[in-house]
Order: C-alpha cells, then structure tokens, then sequence
C-alpha cells in the first residue's frame, strides 16, 4: 500500500525489482530509483516498463548551466541524456582540478587543496565554492523515464510529472 518508492540500488537489483513490482501488480503513485535508473540501459532493460519512473542526474542539458550548447554538440553528440551527465560531471572534475593547479601555480596537494578552499568558479555543472569543511552542494536534478526518454522534472521547468508511473499500471 506504499504510495511513494524511492530505492538506491545498483542496475541489476533495480531493474530486477522494478520487473517484481510489474508482476506483482504494485502500483505506486510515485516511483523513484536512484542509480539504477540513471542511466539509458533502464529503459533498454526494462522497455514500457520504465515508463513513468523518477531518476536523479547531476547534470540536465534544459537547466541553463554554462558551456551547455558546447557540451550537447560535443558529449551529447555520443552519449544521450542522462548518460551524458556522467561524462559532463568527469568534464566539471577536470575543469576544477585545472583552475585549482592554475591558481596554486604548483601541482602540491597541499597547495592545491588551499586553491580550491579559496576559490568561487564557474563550470559546466554550475557554480563551485567549498565550504569551510571542504563541502560543496553540487546541483541535483530529478528527472522522468516518459517513452523511452528522460526529460527534467525538478527543478520544475513545466514538464508535467506522469503519476502513477504508466510503466507499472
């Protein structure tokens, strides 16, 4: 009788439980699988039934986050969305790391370290500034399986959430 499920499991255990829930009849209203969902093999795994389920993703080529037409005409040209957030969060790491080294003038892990401590910069996955304790709150995006594609849900851009999820009607 649950009305929302929200699981973090790796692809296998994920699609095999989405395969479970479809056999059983259980039908939430809401349906959210991180990791496992995050990816373009759910839908190949798991074909109508993926439909309507929720994923997170790091990166969404509709939130306006800088270098964003580069990346779709470069990554997004080999990997589809959300298989690309992976590759543009890699793209963000190496951007990061290059800005801190370009700041500390020196490859030293200690002076690197206290680069990144000290900087605010801008990369493909948005605006980066660590915290006192070496933190910072990347972007998270929720995004929905809808016909073989994911499209982001939240932030809300007005694209209408499937609830129940159609896949497990």
């Amino acid at each position: 009788g649950a009305e929302v499920v929200i699981g973090q499991m790796t692809p296998p255990d994920g699609i095999a439980l989405w395969k479970q829930m479809k056999s059983l009849g259980f039908k939430p209203p809401v349906a959210f699988m991180a990791k496992a969902a995050s990816t373009t093999a759910w839908p190949k795994a798991l074909g109508p039934v993926a439909d309507g389920s929720l994923q997170q993703s790091f990166w969404s080529s509709k939130a306006g986050l800088p270098g964003t037409d580069h990346l779709l005409a470069t990554i997004g040209q080999k990997l589809p969305e959300p298989d690309s957030g992976l590759a543009v969060n890699a793209y963000a790491a190496g951007q990061i790391l290059m800005a801190a080294i370009t700041k500390a003038g020196a490859t030293d892990p200690e002076a690197v370290n206290k680069a990144l401590g000290s900087m605010s910069f801008t990369t493909a996955v948005g605006n980066v500034k660590f915290d006192d304790k070496h933190i910072w709150a990347m972007p998270l995006f929720v995004g929905q399986w809808q016909s073989g594609k994911t499209t982001q849900i939240l932030p809300d851009i007005g694209t209408k959430m499937q609830a129940p999820a159609a896949g497990l009607r």
